[in-house]
């Protein structure tokens, strides 16, 4: 998009604002706008919320269970207010309200028929939920990570059932935070792409945890020390990446870097027999390290 400045008076500069973005903020006379300067980049936002609904009709008939969850995700990611899903069979309504009450924060059903149902946002998006919702993020997968070792340490297999649940609490609000992102973008727009690829990997580790729980809830063998050793050492690993997330020093990554080979190492010379269990800490192991170059790009001026 671009603008050309006017000049107003002998020293004053003026551009105008996208009639579109006007509309959708109700921008008028005498509203106060924000400006932030930093280098060639000049940011304008404003305090006022979207005064316009975001729609879309979708269905649904015929779909996998896991397709119509994948596009419900996406879509809710995308910062749609209201859907209307067309469907064809009961089972959709299910997992429709399963996937409202598990992944979309603010949704309700707001209309239902025999032919479609309507969701829509009840609740505002606030971009200062943005960083407690993310840090709670950091904090549910930490926890899901500490309470699986330590059941496992105890041979507590049948309680991973209930604490392999803290994954889909890590998914709602992954979910929830990469809507923020993309309706109202970072703190500094230009880095949005980052710390989006940092919300979406925190969900991945997620991932691997609840499978590591749910191999272990099935086979309630116990583990050799080696095994619980990488996991702790793995599980530390997560927590250093979290300290450097809200701490950044470039040292401490370098030591990380450092763990992470030494962990890469420990687990292709490992002679245990839990192959499935040593895969998984290698991929957990890779997906926190991904985390380094996006870290670099929020801290770096």
């Amino acid at each position: 998009m671009i603008r050309k400045v006017s000049k107003i008076g002998p020293s004053t500069l003026m551009i105008s604002l996208p009639s579109k973005w006007v509309k959708k903020y109700d921008i008028n006379k005498g509203s106060e706008l924000n400006i932030t300067e930093k280098g060639k980049i000049l940011t304008i936002s404003t305090e006022n919320l979207i005064t316009t609904d975001h729609k879309t009709t979708v269905d649904f008939s015929n779909l996998e269970p896991r397709v119509i969850k994948w596009y419900l995700s996406a879509l809710h990611k995308t910062g749609l207010d209201e859907i209307k899903i067309l469907y064809n069979n009961q089972k959709t309504i299910e997992l429709i309200k399963g996937t409202i009450n598990n992944l979309l924060i603010g949704f309700t059903i707001i209309e239902q028929n025999n032919k479609y149902i309507i969701i829509k946002q009840i609740s505002v998006d606030l971009e200062q939920e943005f960083r407690p919702i993310l840090r709670r993020s950091f904090l549910v997968t930490l926890t899901l990570a500490k309470q699986s070792l330590e059941l496992i340490k105890n041979k507590q297999y049948e309680k991973l059932k209930n604490t392999k649940l803290l994954e889909l609490t890590n998914n709602k609000l992954t979910n929830f935070c990469q809507r923020i992102l993309i309706k109202n973008q970072y703190i500094i727009p230009t880095k949005t792409c980052f710390a989006y690829v940092i919300i979406w990997n925190l969900e991945k580790i997620a991932d691997d945890y609840k499978y590591i729980c749910d191999e272990l809830f099935k086979r309630k063998a116990p583990l050799s020390k080696e095994i619980i050793d990488l996991y702790q050492q793995v599980n530390e690993l997560l927590e250093s990446y979290y300290n450097l997330f809200y701490k950044f020093k470039i040292q401490d990554l370098n030591e990380l870097s450092a763990k992470r080979t030494e962990i890469l190492n420990k687990i292709k010379n490992s002679k245990t027999e839990n192959n499935l269990i040593i895969n998984y800490f290698q991929s957990l192991t890779l997906k926190i390290v991904d985390f380094s170059s996006s870290i670099i790009a929020l801290n770096h001026l």
